[in-house]
């Protein structure tokens, strides 16, 4: 018990070291930093099966939407009708952002613009699916071209928009891949 407690003091010390400071100075780093310490404790002292279980209470990412397109103002429009049916997304006007985020993050579904500088649509759809083969693709386009079309689809696109396109139609396909369901438009 005595050896125990040895243990224990010079930690209890610490904390309250830390919770001083934090109550002189009032930064709040130091009480993130003090949860931290006891976390890390924690976690080494009962280190069995914490390492399994902590990846369940971890949010799933499968909600993330993200639209890509160079043109700043559908982005604002697309982004105000999907808050409006409470749903959140993430905005890239560029296809390199968009990439680079993807390749870190997961998402489950991208809204991609077909012209944009830099690189089309059906590139950016390419190579997303090299990255993450499960997220789902809804293309628009101000032009409706037949082959662009029918290559957005052959490469996995669940849905193709004209713009301007019906704003219910949009969110159903929307809703539709979230849920895992295919349709095409």
């Amino acid at each position: 018990m005595r050896q125990r407690r040895k243990k224990i003091d010079p930690i209890a010390r610490l904390i309250e070291a830390i919770l001083d400071l934090a109550l002189i100075t009032g930064l709040l780093s130091a009480v993130g930093f003090l949860i931290s310490i006891t976390a890390r404790l924690l976690l080494t002292r009962r280190k069995t099966k914490m390492d399994v279980n902590a990846s369940a209470v971890l949010p799933p990412a499968a909600g993330i939407i993200c639209l890509v397109d160079d043109d700043l103002s559908m982005l604002k429009a697309l982004d105000r009708l999907l808050s409006s049916a409470g749903l959140q997304a993430q905005l890239f006007s560029e296809p390199l952002a968009f990439l680079s985020y993807v390749t870190c993050n997961s998402a489950a579904l991208a809204v991609i613009d077909i012209w944009m500088s830099g690189m089309s649509g059906l590139q950016v759809q390419k190579k997303l699916q090299v990255v993450l083969p499960k997220a789902r693709v809804i293309i628009i386009t101000a032009t409706d071209e037949e082959s662009v079309r029918n290559t957005a689809i052959q490469g996995g696109a669940i849905a193709y928009f004209v713009k301007p396109f019906d704003d219910d139609a949009f969110l159903a396909a929307v809703h539709q891949a979230i849920a895992g369901q295919n349709s095409t438009c």
